[in-house]
């Protein structure tokens, strides 16, 4: 049977229950979701500039397109390549 050994038909354990076991690795990309929501509100948070900021022209497109479709994706990609990468990410199957 395998690993199928200690469970019954309702997939429940016998015998002595086990112990809870704190899983670290998940913890540390915490840090990398909340950076791309932060990424995510700072597009919110650039049209909401007063005076019409977000709408000031740099080479053509404006500020407002600039971080949409450049600043954050990119920085976006670096920081998931970069939690996933961190020491406490779990290994690559």
């Amino acid at each position: 049977m395998g690993s199928f050994e200690g469970l019954d038909l309702t997939l429940r354990w016998r015998g002595r229950p086990r112990r809870f076991r704190y899983n670290a690795p998940v913890t540390t990309l915490g840090t990398g979701v909340l950076a791309l929501l932060a990424l995510d509100a700072g597009f919110a948070v650039v049209s909401l500039l007063p005076n019409q900021v977000a709408a000031i022209r740099m080479a053509g497109p404006s500020l407002l397109w600039w971080y949409g479709a450049l600043v954050a994706p990119i920085a976006g990609v670096l920081i998931a390549v970069a939690a996933a990468r961190s020491p406490g990410a779990p290994p690559d199957p």
